[in-house]
């Protein structure tokens, strides 16, 4: 089947987040949240030249997310889900099928023994019960080289993980279709079952070593020898997703509010690439054989919609910069390019 023509229109991704039990005095938990997403999707498809061949789906999924705390360290984690996913938009990783009825689409709970983490439960997947991070991607990205992660069945399972602060994390777990089935069992020759042994190493830091030498850059005070100014658009967040970042930070207005911002924020990295743009066209003519590093620091975040000016000083074949925005606040600032 050869696919050349797919849109995919997402528009609506609405999440909420509330405590749901907050009277102490009749209330089992005080730290009990509530989330929930509605997505929509209009996708269209051209199989072949064929005006015979083609395919155009409208589609919904609900989900909820209710997680609960009796101690403050365990949780309780419930999922609910409605969606009438069909065709090729079920394979998207927000598709939901089933039609209207709810249906629990997990179920587990998770609490410390020690510094060891236990997970289990009659309804979840591989992934839950992994203390690696898998993938910083979406499902639809992770190849079959992983298969423990890509898998995406739901089954009873049990898991314990060890993930010290120092960002290193062990994992071993057992995931079973069969649990109900007593003529199948768990981990039998007929069982269909995943066991999944991980060890990775989640974030970055925490290696115990001294924190390297600070060193503040002396800015000439004389103007600029280079000024690029762009206009960043107000999707431009949005667009930004398609590198594989799809941190809900940076599209959802509820999610960006918990975080404490007014609306959601530009992707640091695309902050970074646009002053790049900027390094290289101004001091290597565009030639990226001439660009040979750059480093600066994040000092304030950046909105789809900014306006972004990139000034530079030049001395030799080295340059300090810094990024303001239409305000004139630094929102990256400390900058060093080095090039040929």
């Amino acid at each position: 089947m050869k696919l050349f023509q797919r849109l995919l229109v997402a528009p609506a991704a609405l999440g909420l987040m509330a405590p749901v039990a907050v009277n102490a005095d009749t209330a089992f938990s005080s730290t009990t949240t509530l989330s929930g997403n509605a997505v929509f999707t209009v996708g269209a498809a051209d199989f072949d030249a064929a005006a015979t061949n083609e395919e155009l789906h409208m589609q919904y999924a609900y989900t909820l997310e209710l997680d609960s705390s009796f101690s403050g360290s365990d949780n309780l984690h419930v999922g609910i889900e409605a969606g009438n996913a069909s065709g090729i938009l079920a394979d998207l990783d927000s598709a939901v099928t089933g039609g209207a009825d709810l249906t629990v689409s997990s179920l587990y709970y998770s609490f410390p023994v020690g510094d060891i983490a236990i997970t289990g439960g009659p309804l979840l997947e591989a992934d839950d019960l992994i203390g690696v991070t898998t993938s910083s991607y979406s499902e639809g990205l992770i190849t079959s080289s992983l298969p423990f992660s890509s898998r995406d069945d739901v089954g009873a399972g049990i898991g314990a993980a060890y993930a010290p602060d120092n960002g290193f994390s062990v994992s071993a777990s057992i995931l079973s279709l069969d649990a109900a089935d007593a003529t199948r069992g768990i981990n039998t020759d007929t069982s269909d079952d995943t066991v999944t042994l991980a060890a990775g190493f989640n974030g970055e830091g925490g290696f115990g070593g001294e924190r390297g030498e600070n060193v503040k850059l002396d800015f000439p005070e004389r103007s600029p020898d280079h000024q690029v100014i762009y206009q960043t658009r107000d999707d431009q967040a949005l667009i930004y997703r398609l590198s594989g970042d799809r941190n809900p930070l940076h599209s959802d207005p509820s999610f960006a509010k918990m975080g404490g911002f007014d609306r959601p924020i530009l992707h640091g990295l695309c902050t970074y690439g646009y002053t790049g743009r900027a390094l290289l066209s101004s001091l290597c003519d565009s030639n990226p054989g001439r660009f040979q590093s750059m480093n600066a620091r994040f000092s304030k975040p950046v909105y789809p919609g900014d306006k972004l000016t990139v000034s530079m000083w030049v001395d030799g074949n080295e340059a300090l910069f810094r990024t303001t925005n239409q305000d004139g606040d630094v929102v990256l600032d400390q900058g060093r390019c080095v090039f040929a």
